[in-house]
């Protein structure tokens, strides 16, 4: 049963139990007590997951099962918020009391929301860590080899009208956040790379922007979502070679006030197209899962608890998960010795106690 929520244009609530229809329901419930367990579907224990697009709701419906299972039938129910993002509006929902948990990339998109900046006007206080699921994924900010380009700094100085596919700059997409801050941090502002002709080609992620980009819609790019893993960045650099440049230290550290930090390896020269030197450049890896405050110690326990002990059925679903440890680019393993660490804000107390009576943390 998909249910559109008024309160936010195009978000949609994924039903948990789902009906097919409604004479299959009539069929189903010929018992009084059949109907009175389906006239009314949310359980005592009812949560409702604020989540975007590709992986997210897959995260979402994988943790609803393994709470599931850890309560009396017909006691738990859920939900999925659909929101096609997977930035701050998982953060809004969470705050706002739309949803009790929320999934969101990286760790510094709560950072944020915790601390009321960056996306966030309003601090959040009552965002609380509950795990995390690994994704090694460096910022990719790459511009056509044939330029001649060598530095971000260059870039700014011969004030190319480069086309540049980012994020969107809507209060929500961290991503299109991230580069306005990069670049002023650089001495440039949006309006001014406007004011020389460049213009911001907006894509939600690294898929849809390389497409574009292929497409001649733009011709560089500044994204996450392991950009230079991506098959579409080699088909790309057959027909037009590119140049991913490395982000500057200082720049790096200026945006640890957003709870960014560096990808803590150096890119090697060599090791994907377009790296013709070694690159430097900013993190934003992981899938985060945070929830609030207002959480029962109990559930938050069972939520971890819950992808903690079937962390394999989640690795299972993606044949081109890699272990944490491989330190590749993409997807990785869901591992629950790693799965406390990194996630931007404080854990919630029900999780810290699974992570130390499992021995998993200090």
């Amino acid at each position: 049963m998909i249910v559109e929520r008024l309160r936010f244009a195009g978000l949609f609530v994924i039903s948990a139990a789902v009906l097919s229809s409604v004479s299959a329901f009539d069929a189903y419930a010929q018992s009084d007590s059949h109907a009175d367990r389906w006239s009314q579907w949310q359980a005592k224990t009812h949560l409702v997951i604020s989540a975007g697009r590709a992986n997210f709701p897959r995260i979402a419906a994988w943790m609803l099962n393994t709470v599931n299972d850890q309560f009396p039938d017909a006691e738990f129910s859920g939900e999925v918020l659909f929101t096609g993002s997977g930035y701050g509006i998982e953060l809004k929902n969470l705050q706002r009391g739309i949803a009790q948990v929320a999934i969101t990339t990286p760790s510094a998109t709560p950072y944020m929301s915790y601390h009321g900046v960056g996306v966030f006007k309003q601090a959040n206080p009552n965002v609380r860590g509950l795990f995390r699921i690994g994704q090694r994924d460096p910022i990719t900010f790459a511009v056509p080899a044939e330029w001649g380009v060598n530095s971000v700094e260059e870039l700014i100085k011969r004030k190319i009208p480069l086309k540049i596919a980012t994020g969107h700059q809507d209060d929500d997409d961290t991503t299109g956040f991230l580069f306005e801050e990069v670049m002023k941090a650089y001495g440039v502002s949006l309006a001014e790379m406007r004011s020389w002709g460049a213009k911001i080609e907006p894509y939600a992620w690294a898929g849809p922007a390389l497409r574009g980009m292929l497409a001649g819609k733009a011709d560089s790019i500044f994204h996450e979502a392991t950009v230079i893993a991506n098959p579409l960045w080699k088909r790309l650099n057959e027909q037009k070679p590119m140049r991913v440049l490395s982000i500057r230290q200082d720049v790096i550290d200026a945006m640890a006030k957003f709870g960014f930090r560096k990808y803590d390896k150096i890119i090697a020269k060599g090791s994907y197209p377009g790296v013709i030197d070694d690159v430097v450049t900013i993190d934003y890896s992981d899938w985060v899962i945070v929830g609030d405050a207002a959480m029962s110690d109990d559930l938050a326990y069972k939520i971890v608890k819950g992808a903690a002990e079937n962390a394999a059925a989640f690795n299972r679903q993606d044949p081109s998960i890699k272990p944490e440890e491989s330190g590749e680019l993409g997807n990785l393993n869901a591992d629950p010795k790693l799965m406390w660490k990194n996630i931007g804000v404080p854990l919630h107390p029900g999780a810290e106690r699974y992570y130390k009576e499992k021995g998993l943390m200090p």
